[in-house]
């Protein structure tokens, strides 16, 4: 049998001064441990504890304002779309009633649709009429 004995372990003497607030090194940079920190609660313990929520805070407002920010993009594309094949379409029904409006005002037409009135075209070109000046 063995007897189980606990070692003595020899005391580490006190550090005072500038070694003492010399934080430890977790290995990683400094946002791979605020990470992991974050992950792990030891964020939310202690003094910094304020300041860390603050942070979480001002990331959350501007995750929202990011998706927000998509969202409208989304709608403003959307809408470019929509107004796009709005003022194509337009445009083909400006050029078709153009087209109407142009057969519909040639003069063979126009003299075709004054018949049914009773009118009809003149022969003789119309003839300027002057007045006389009077003289003072």
């Amino acid at each position: 049998m063995s007897n189980n004995t606990m070692k003595e372990q020899a005391e580490e003497p006190e550090v005072t001064g500038t070694e003492a607030a010399a934080p430890e090194k977790s290995g990683g940079n400094r946002v791979g441990r605020f990470f992991s920190s974050m992950l792990d609660g030891r964020a939310f313990k202690g003094e910094n504890a304020a300041k860390q929520i603050t942070f979480m805070c001002f990331l959350a407002l501007v995750a929202v304002v990011y998706i927000g920010n998509g969202y409208y993009a989304q709608k403003t594309m959307s809408e470019s779309i929509k107004l796009t094949n709005d003022i194509k379409n337009m445009q083909g029904e400006y050029v078709n009633l153009q087209s109407k409006l142009a057969q519909k005002t040639t003069l063979s037409t126009i003299a075709a649709k004054g018949k049914d009135l009773g009118l009809r075209e003149a022969i003789i070109p119309p003839a300027k009429l002057t007045a006389p000046t009077s003289k003072k």
